[in-house]
């Protein structure tokens, strides 16, 4: 039988102890069960495949992601249909997790029935085009602007964004925004449709252009919103150099074979990344690509925030795939546990400042990026009831860098009685908040998200 140990701290009314009182050292105890959804990491489902699982099957995703066609979105000049995103949006936040999406310019083999990704009307007013023959449906041409020298394309197109943005922009249910206003499937290359259907090439906007033309109309718009670019290829580098400085986080579409995660893997230390498979997880094992050891690699190369759940069949992902799943869980984004605490744990001064130090280590492969993270100490009566929480300042998790940090400061317990407590440590994305929303990687943690502290050997034991 487990048995968990909470340390008493005792807060004394005198401040006589003030000289008398020394620092011991607690040493916690570590928990390696993977955590899946916490806020800024974790694993992707692809919104309409989620509906038919357990609790326990949608309790491994973090954040579930859409992508539309323009189309879908704006089937005349002067109507939008909005309900398409926002009924997704709201499904998702009733499953517990965030929600993202992007919005394609040509989609290839499984688009629209009439080939436009691109509203009729666009071309009806003016925007030049080419067509392409689609992949599996012979039948059908594609209609595609042309990628350069647009103008009546580029401007019908910023006019949806800045639309798109006045709607959404600033939601706290949206993890991110893909611009995936290039090439086939938003992908940031021509790949497939790189000839019309006479046989001629087409032109590529020059990396200026991608970012002038494609980039600039969504960076302006969503200000403030976390926005995701797809790696097309290497020809853009330098543009999406500028968009992570700027702001703009990675994504890679087709691990493991036509990318081992390096492509977007500099982006480490500056925005997240995210990364998704060429298939389904079904079709890479049959073909022999899949490898867990070899995916693995490759997510963490990328240095991934975020991971997809295989599209198709999650469900048989999720089972057949499950150690994979386990072992990435605490490596993707952030991983936080604190190591040890220390503090005058017998005999504190009610009402009266301490020093406290902490060791942290960050186990996973990369930051915590853009979500707010505050630190806080709690004291807890005898029925584990939230008696005073007092913040450590100073403190940043977003710069916590994989490896070890250390956290010191001098803080108050202002409304504690002198009396005996349980010490418990969380992580807020608000100081608003009653309990932690963050969980950290220690035992202990009970079911309002504050992790007690108990002695993982004994105070002052290394």
């Amino acid at each position: 039988m487990k048995v968990r140990i909470h340390f008493a701290m005792i807060l004394v009314a005198s401040s006589c102890f003030a000289q008398t009182r020394v620092q011991d050292t607690l040493y916690v105890a570590e928990d390696t069960t993977p955590i899946f959804r916490n806020p800024g990491k974790g694993w992707v489902f692809y919104t309409t495949w989620f509906n038919t699982m357990t609790p326990e099957q949608v309790a491994r995703g973090s954040v579930c992601y859409s992508r539309f066609s323009w189309a879908d979105l704006q089937p005349t000049a002067t109507t939008y249909n909005w309900p398409t995103i926002d009924q997704q949006m709201a499904r998702c936040k009733a499953a517990g997790m965030r929600y993202a999406f992007g919005v394609m310019n040509v989609s290839m083999d499984w688009g629209p029935d009439d080939g436009y990704a691109v509203p009729k009307w666009v071309f009806d007013s003016g925007a030049t085009y080419y067509r392409v023959q689609d992949i599996r449906r012979p039948t059908l041409f594609n209609v595609i602007p042309y990628w350069t020298n647009n103008p009546v394309f580029f401007a019908k197109q910023n006019a949806f964004i800045q639309a798109l943005a006045n709607r959404y922009k600033g939601s706290p249910d949206l993890a991110w925004v893909d611009i995936r206003s290039y090439g086939n499937w938003g992908e940031g290359h021509l790949g497939s449709i790189n000839k019309d259907e006479t046989g001629k090439t087409i032109v590529e906007p020059t990396p200026k252009a991608l970012m002038q033309d494609y980039f600039l109309p969504y960076f302006h718009a969503f200000a403030g919103t976390q926005l995701i670019i797809p790696f097309g290829h290497h020809g853009f580098d330098s543009t999406y150099r500028w968009a992570v400085d700027s702001g703009m986080g990675m994504r890679r579409d087709g691990l493991p074979d036509w990318s081992d995660g390096s492509d977007i893997g500099w982006a480490d230390g500056k925005q997240p990344t995210v990364v998704e498979y060429t298939d389904n997880y079904t079709n890479l094992v049959a073909s022999g690509v899949w490898k867990d050891s070899t995916v693995t690699k490759a997510v963490l190369r990328a240095h991934a925030s975020y991971a997809e759940i295989s599209r198709g069949d999650p469900v048989g992902f999720i089972k057949s795939a499950d150690a994979y799943m386990k072992n990435l869980a605490n490596k993707i984004g952030y991983h936080f546990v604190l190591k040890s605490i220390s503090l005058p744990w017998t005999h504190m001064v009610a009402k009266s400042p301490f020093y406290v130090s902490m060791n942290w280590v960050n186990l996973g492969t990369t930051n915590l990026y853009r979500q707010n993270a505050f630190l806080g100490l709690a004291l807890l009566d005898s029925t584990n009831k939230l008696v005073d929480t007092a913040w450590i300042k100073g403190v940043d998790p977003k710069s916590w860098r994989p490896g070890k940090i250390a956290v010191s400061d001098s803080v108050t317990f202002t409304k504690a009685l002198p009396g005996r407590y349980t010490l418990a440590v969380g992580l807020f994305t608000s100081k608003t908040k009653t309990n932690p929303d963050y969980r950290i990687g220690n035992s202990g943690r009970d079911s309002l998200g504050w992790t007690h502290l108990g002695p993982s050997q004994s105070s002052g034991s290394p």
